[in-house]
């Protein structure tokens, strides 16, 4: 009876082992997808301020052929400056959304981890008492 305990433990400590693997791997999964996002994020950021930059530019040339002032163009100046500064302001929102959901993360991952390693701490230990009484016995 004391060996099909035994049994039944070991089959539950390799079991928590695998679902302590599985729980990384998904960690490690789900963390390159968030920085993956941020990579995304960032290069989005990068190329509507490139994007920006060449209207400028196109309105520069434009303003140098039709030798205009930079005040006929200043409206357009003005649009672009908006769109530079809510640009910024939603990269900062969503890079703070994101930063967020990375943390809860880590605290979600971590939390559940230290669980099952205490789970296995307890099993293995009722384990190797289990198995040492049977050792016991057996003399």
């Amino acid at each position: 009876m004391v060996q099909g305990v035994v049994e039944i433990l070991r089959d539950t400590i390799r079991q928590k082992e695998r679902d302590l693997l599985e729980k990384e791997e998904d960690y490690y999964r789900h963390k390159r997808r968030l920085e993956e996002r941020g990579l995304d994020l960032a290069d989005r950021r990068r190329r509507l301020s490139l994007l920006l930059e060449q209207e400028q530019e196109k309105m520069e040339r434009l303003l140098i052929r039709y030798k205009a002032s930079r005040e006929e163009a200043e409206g357009f100046y003005r649009k672009v400056q908006e769109l530079q500064d809510e640009s910024e302001w939603i990269y900062k929102e969503k890079s703070q959304q994101l930063e967020a959901e990375i943390e809860e993360w880590n605290r979600f991952f971590y939390h559940d981890c230290n669980r099952i390693k205490r789970e296995l701490r307890d099993l293995r230990r009722t384990y190797n008492d289990r198995d040492c009484s049977l050792l016991f016995a057996r003399r």
